[in-house]
């Protein structure tokens, strides 16, 4: 009785986010006093012992622009695969949502990961759809925000939010100030980052991809159904996928307002 009541109290909580000011939805700071903190999970998929843990910053992971505590993946060998799920929270039936982060390694190798939004219960088996994935370059290795919409998730009840460090050759990855908002001071509006502000064409595609995008692009990525950051030339508003195998894969787009991602099909 008493885990059902610490769980329901929990949960209260993040109902009180999500009515708060600002329109906050979710939030977690990752520190001992988070409302929260006690209920993420995780999962060991590689079954190595080592999973994601909260730590106090540490020297080395300050020096990269991380503070107060975090989460960090960690495991044996250089072939993780490490879940780290949220508490059970609802998205609200109208407002246009974003999902904000920071996330790092202090490794300065390519280190690679992918986030779902799912139902709670859901029994992950690794062939769900992530929402968005990347493999960071030893740039981005440093504590790095990213914003996205998640528009799409509008009203759905009793979701998750599920952190998976995979299909990497770095061991450790490290997760701070997980936020979820609706009609948030970024900004970011469904109807801007999906329908109107980018947009991509053809779609399959056999050679040039087109991307127009009300506002300036910082850079756009090419993920592979095997999560790898394939090198493909953006230019004049077009990205040359002529020599790419056919197949799906995953167009991380980050304008000014954001990062969107985009699935393709190339023919």
């Amino acid at each position: 009785m008493k885990q059902i009541l610490i769980f329901g109290a929990l949960y209260a909580s993040v109902q009180v986010y999500a009515q708060g000011i600002g329109g906050i939805v979710f939030k977690e700071t990752f520190e001992l006093d988070s409302p929260t903190m006690a209920n993420w999970s995780t999962a060991d998929l590689d079954g190595d012992s080592n999973n994601w843990t909260n730590i106090a910053v540490t020297p080395d992971l300050e020096a990269i622009g991380f503070h107060g505590r975090v989460q960090v993946s960690s495991s044996a060998s250089l072939s993780p695969d490490n879940l780290l799920i949220s508490p059970v929270f609802d998205f609200p039936p109208t407002g246009n949502l974003d999902l904000s982060y920071t996330i790092g390694s202090p490794s300065g190798t390519p280190v690679h990961y992918a986030i779902y939004i799912l139902p709670k219960g859901t029994v992950f088996t690794g062939n769900e759809t992530p929402v968005f994935e990347e493999t960071l370059t030893p740039e981005e290795t440093i504590a790095t925000p990213r914003n996205m919409d998640i528009s799409s998730f509008e009203g759905q009840q009793g979701v998750q939010i599920y952190f998976r460090h995979y299909n990497s050759t770095q061991f450790q990855l490290v997760l701070d100030d997980v936020l979820v908002t609706s009609d948030s001071v970024n900004k970011m509006k469904a109807s801007d980052a999906n329908n109107t502000s980018v947009k991509i064409y053809p779609n399959p595609v056999a050679n040039y991809l087109n991307i127009k995008s009300d506002s300036a692009v910082k850079s756009v990525k090419v993920i592979d159904n095997f999560g790898n950051n394939r090198n493909a030339l953006f230019q004049d508003g077009k990205i040359d996928l002529t020599n790419f195998q056919p197949g799906n894969y995953t167009i991380n787009i980050e304008t000014e307002n954001g990062m969107i991602s985009k699935k393709i099909i190339k023919k």
